[in-house]
């Protein structure tokens, strides 16, 4: 039985264990550049040095704007390994939202890992007093070449280290990672050391050996943060990293590196499936797919199953303020477990199914999950009120979530409190695109909903109200939304109406056009 990875530790040295027991296996590669346990420890910590020199102290924000690579996972781990906290921000950010981040966050500094672009959005932030410090990866600090800044340390800097890091405690806060909020504005999740590498311990249980895996995700998303890269590298893995999703890339990197563990969102494992190269695609190398965030089809199962001989299918359920995964499926578990449920929750966590009252219901019954644990975060960044609202009165975290759990322990899922959806594994809130919708000129009225997708799971529809006299161009309006929306909060889909249905209060009734959805589906 794998030992479990200790929790009393900072992110690194999870990381560092692994290079005193194997330092020359290979730890990440990309794109032909790989770097060995021995040379990614050497790289955090000449990082590490850079940072302390640039000002970095405990309890600031380092924010770090790219795709996934091996240099913003260094600086991930040489941030949180001095105190500070690792701020991801996901490359297709527009202005607006980096502007709000930036404004809450406030980080000591700012890199822009966007390799070989002279970015307008960072001179725009620059020019408005938002950054004073941005590095990019083409400037000596930040973005020496990797080979440079594996260069072991002298006496001195190893000392001045060493003294920082004793002061980092389990309990510090490693990353912050913003999430859209209900109110229609991201909220910065803090995440601790110890919450991470608990998250990290519940992952790696589900694997018999030392995983060779991708990772596409954002680095603003935990599932890079935590169900990729922390995973893999805390138990010895090789992780190959990758800036952005391309379904039949994907298929050449499995077979190219005989990868044993394939993970993604449902969308991104369906697009996989979709691509013509997908049944000539050499897969036998995959012993596990994890489709985390959501299902998959019966038949999607069992092509899997098929065509890796026999891969063990794994389905789970988390959000970032639970550090990632909390419940998953188990080897097991039937096909019809696996497609219509998100598993059972870890033993390490507490999970209670409750009504508006906060009364425990019965099995079978729907209810808002609540779940407790060291797993969960301490709070949002800057935000104490919305905080405290967030837990019971018995500590356990109000996920909005609402499932039922069966008889064998199960949870099903069966909505969400409020509008929230997923979209290619992503959480969209509809009242944050509401408010970039109710900005364009024309529109006196924005309603957003969700439908079911094949390729996406769920994509969004906007209702738009026009009693202006104005005409609101279902393209122009999609532009604008693209101008101020990364692209999964975009609705696929705008219905223009000189008025929306409205409910006494004033609110739009949403239950009304929810109905027009329903109707449409039944009628398709």
């Amino acid at each position: 039985m794998r030992p479990a990875i200790p929790a009393a530790l900072r992110l690194d040295q999870a990381v560092r264990a692994q290079s005193a027991a194997r330092p020359e296996a290979d730890a990440v590669s990309q794109q032909g550049t790989s770097l060995t346990y021995s040379e990614l420890v050497t790289a955090i910590d000449r990082y590490a040095v850079e940072l302390v020199s640039a000002g970095v102290r405990p309890g600031d924000r380092v924010a770090v704007r790219g795709h996934s690579r091996i240099e913003c996972l260094v600086a991930m781990f040489a941030a949180s390994s001095i105190g500070g906290a690792y701020l991801g921000l996901n490359a297709k950010y527009t202005y607006n939202e980096l502007e709000f981040i930036v404004k809450d966050a406030e980080p000591r500094i700012f890199i822009d890992a966007i390799e070989g672009v002279t970015d307008s959005i960072i001179q725009k932030l620059e020019r408005s007093g938002l950054i004073e410090s941005w590095f990019t990866l083409s400037e000596t600090d930040f973005g020496r070449p990797l080979p440079s800044l594996i260069a072991s340390l002298n006496s001195q800097e190893s000392q001045a280290l060493v003294r920082i890091r004793e002061k980092v405690t389990p309990n510090d806060v490693a990353a912050i990672l913003y999430t859209s909020g209900s109110t229609g504005r991201p909220k910065g999740a803090m995440l601790t050391h110890r919450g991470l590498l608990l998250g990290t311990d519940i992952m790696a249980r589900l694997l018999g050996g030392r995983p060779r895996t991708l990772t596409d995700y954002a680095i603003n998303h935990v599932a890079w943060l935590t169900e990729t890269c922390m995973m893999t590298l805390a138990v010895g893995g090789t992780l190959f990293m990758v800036e952005k999703f391309d379904a039949a890339s994907t298929l050449e990197l499995i077979e190219r590196e005989a990868l044993n563990l394939w993970e993604g969102s449902p969308a991104m494992i369906m697009m996989c499936i979709e691509t013509p190269n997908f049944e000539s695609a050499d897969l036998s190398s995959v012993d596990y797919v994890w489709p985390l965030g959501g299902p998959l089809s019966p038949d999607a199962v069992r092509l899997l199953h098929e065509r890796t001989g026999g891969a063990v299918v794994t389905a789970g359920f988390g959000m970032t303020e639970t550090s990632g995964g909390y419940a998953f499926t188990a080897p097991e578990d039937s096909v019809e477990t696996l497609v219509s449920t998100v598993g059972r929750p870890d033993k390490t966590v507490q999970v209670k199914i409750v009504d508006e009252n906060g009364s425990c219901v019965p099995d079978g019954e729907p209810g808002e999950v609540l779940v407790k644990g060291d797993v969960v975060f301490p709070g949002y960044l800057n935000m104490p009120k919305e905080t405290e609202e967030l837990f019971d009165a018995d500590g356990f975290l109000q996920t909005g979530d609402i499932a039922y759990q069966r008889h064998d322990g199960a949870l099903v899922l069966v909505g969400r409190i409020g509008d929230m959806f997923k979209s290619g594994g992503y959480n969209v809130y509809p009242a944050e695109v509401e408010t970039v919708l109710a900005e364009y000129p024309a529109v006196t009225a924005a309603a957003v909903l969700s439908r079911t997708d094949s390729k996406w799971g769920e994509v969004g529809i906007a209702f738009l109200a026009s009693g202006s006299g104005k005409s609101v161009d279902p393209a122009q309006i999609a532009a604008w939304c693209k101008e101020r929306l990364a692209n999964y909060k975009v609705p696929k889909e705008f219905e223009v109406r000189d008025q929306l249905p409205m409910l006494g209060s004033g609110k739009v009734d949403k239950a009304t056009l929810r109905g027009l959805i329903n109707d449409e589906s039944e009628s398709s």
